[in-house]
């Protein structure tokens, strides 16, 4: 008679097919964790700063574009940022100025050999940079109808200033080295259509007129009085006070915190709210 032979099934590393069946099981848990970890880990490092498409070298659709100073210290009244990590700032003579990321919270500009780092929050159309010795808060720029609601108050004088709109047309020599051929310090609307220039230097007077406003172009007539300054400021005493008076008419466009008067040839002149 012939015995039976019992042959045992073979396992893959010395476990049964049951031990591999739940090891495999184990196994698809560990990615399926693994991967969400990743999931939030990523997203919460992407919408941490409150901008969902932020970019350490190009945070697209959020910092491009121009936006103007508020409130606080600046070298320049209107930074433009573009997606290449450069930013154009006015008032800073043309030197190449760049910014980038340090982290999720910080944003870095360079302009020549100089560098300031600051803490950035971004919450619609606001924009503030913060560090120790400053805070800069920016609204996206946006032009204003022009009115006497839009332009009321105080304009002090900003860069740059290359406008003839401020300029005497007169062509008498003497009225051009009176001193009233230049830019004022600062323009005051009101409400009631009457405004004032305040002048500075050798010449420190006041202008009072009234103003009106047609379409984009706004025209002023003012008048007033100063002491003879004499040569090189020395006020000539006895002398009569110079009557002074002007007429504007010069296009302005006008934002949030800047007003650009344009002369006929393009050339601009900024003024900016007093505060800022």
């Amino acid at each position: 008679m012939s015995q039976a032979v019992n042959r045992k099934r073979k396992s893959f590393l010395g476990m049964t097919s049951f031990q591999v069946g739940v090891l495999f099981i184990f196994g698809l848990l560990a990615c399926s964790v693994i991967g969400l970890l990743g999931f939030f880990v990523f997203n919460n490092g992407l919408t941490g700063n409150g901008i969902s498409d932020f970019n350490f070298t190009n945070p697209s659709g959020a910092i491009i574009g121009k936006w103007e100073v508020v409130s606080g210290t600046s070298i320049g009244s209107l930074y433009e940022f573009f997606p290449d990590g450069t930013v154009n700032i006015s008032g800073s003579f043309g030197i190449a100025t760049t910014y980038s990321f340090p982290d999720k919270t910080h944003i870095k500009i360079e302009m020549g050999n100089l560098a300031v780092v600051y803490e950035y929050t971004l919450l619609g159309d606001e924009l503030t940079f913060s560090n120790d010795s400053n805070i800069l808060t920016f609204k996206k720029y946006s032009e204003l109808s022009l009115n006497a609601q839009t332009i009321l108050g105080t304009w002090k004088r900003s860069s740059p200033d290359k406008s003839e709109c401020f300029k005497s047309v007169s062509t008498t020599p003497q009225e051009s080295t009176l001193g009233v051929d230049m830019t004022p310090q600062e323009i005051t609307f009101g409400t009631d259509g009457a405004f004032s220039l305040l002048y500075g230097g050798y010449y420190n007077f006041v202008m009072n007129g009234q103003y009106f406003v047609n379409g984009n172009n706004l025209r002023m007539t003012a008048s007033g009085t100063h002491d003879d300054p004499g040569v090189f400021g020395v006020s000539v005493a006895g002398s009569p006070p110079i009557q002074v008076q002007r007429d504007f008419n010069c296009a302005v466009t006008i934002s949030n915190s800047r007003l650009n008067f344009t002369d006929t040839l393009g050339q601009n002149t900024f003024f900016v709210r007093a505060g800022q």
